[in-house]
């Protein structure tokens, strides 16, 4: 169930981005059987490469919940157009498409994706088989869309940090190369660390985000890459 890929542009810098946007399910299927259990709906775009490009990164996001659809990294987020405050749909001028064709996917049981009957339900509501079945997602799709050179990034919102986690774990294990992962609103607490030195290790992250919206004094403000230097 894969609906017809359109073409579509956006503005960006005072330049036409083109880009090909995609809407469908892909099958969740039992390995030893084939059987599907689940249908995973996601929503794409990719930038069309011309001949001897270097192939671009293919970037698979989800948000949190769990219970979320991938909507507000979507339409509040990262794609090529996002919902202004007044409810219009405008181009985005702040689209990660600019560096990597994007992949929005909603986790069986949000969104539109869902089991294929109530019985396969408990081996998605829980948090390996959550991981498990958006690896084979992504598997599934880097088959389907032939995207077998591009180097795979894994961005999560909020509990989508923990998934990102366990997904990078299942699709290393099956040999497929996760290049990085991008992991927003949720720090995880790696290693034996105490809460005043994560909040140090926050530090750099807290002066960047207060330099984009210009809260850092004027001589903070003068030169990030400096300032980065100064808290790290």
């Amino acid at each position: 169930d894969r609906r017809l890929p359109t073409s579509q542009k956006v503005e960006f810098q005072d330049k036409p981005l083109r880009y090909t946007a995609r809407a469908g399910h892909l099958p969740i299927a039992d390995n030893d059987t084939g059987e599907v259990h689940g249908r995973m709906f996601f929503v794409s775009y990719t930038v069309p490469r011309r001949p001897g490009d270097p192939a671009r990164p293919l970037t698979f996001l989800w948000n949190g919940g769990p219970g979320s659809s991938s909507s507000l990294v979507h339409l509040l987020g990262f794609g090529p157009r996002r919902i202004a405050p007044d409810n219009r749909i405008i181009d985005n001028a702040g689209t990660w498409l600019t560096f990597s064709d994007l992949v929005f996917v909603d986790p069986i049981g949000t969104g539109y994706s869902r089991p294929v009957s109530a019985e396969f339900g408990p081996e998605f509501y829980q948090t390996r088989g959550d991981a498990e079945s958006v690896a084979e997602f992504i598997r599934v799709y880097r088959n389907r869309f032939e995207a077998y050179d591009s180097p795979i990034i894994l961005a999560g919102e909020s509990y989508g940090v923990t998934r990102a986690a366990g997904v990078a774990d299942v699709l290393e294990r099956r040999g497929i190369r996760v290049s990085g992962t991008m992991l927003i609103g949720l720090a995880l607490p790696l290693g034996s660390t105490t809460g005043d030195q994560r909040a140090a290790f926050d530090t750099t992250t807290y002066a960047a985000t207060a330099s984009a919206h210009h809260k850092l004094g004027a001589d903070l403000q003068a030169d990030l890459a400096v300032t980065l230097g100064r808290v790290a």
